[in-house]
């Protein structure tokens, strides 16, 4: 069973990001996969500070293992206009 510790500090860290940071997404390997697979979490933040912030939220739970990666394709601005052009012309049509 789950730490129901564990279980609130996943359910409170959206609320308690900073400024700037946001999460992409949690990804956990399915149950058949072989042990010892890494599970994913996408962090979007200009600032190394932000990571550490995540890492001292879980500190006693959960180890990091940050990869700094760049992004090959559009930025949150650019979904972001791309989701409300798509939105536009199907609200029109109503």
């Amino acid at each position: 069973s789950i730490d129901p510790r564990f279980l609130q500090l996943v359910v409170d860290l959206p609320l308690r990001l900073p400024a700037g940071c946001s999460i992409v997404g949690s990804y956990g390997s399915l149950g058949a996969s072989p042990q010892g697979l890494p599970n994913v979490m996408i962090v979007e933040t200009d600032t190394l500070d932000h990571l550490t912030f995540i890492t001292n939220y879980y500190s006693g739970f959960l180890d990091f293992q940050w990869t700094p990666a760049r992004s090959i394709g559009s930025n949150k601005d650019q979904r972001e206009q791309w989701r409300q052009s798509v939105q536009a012309p199907a609200a029109a049509n109503r």
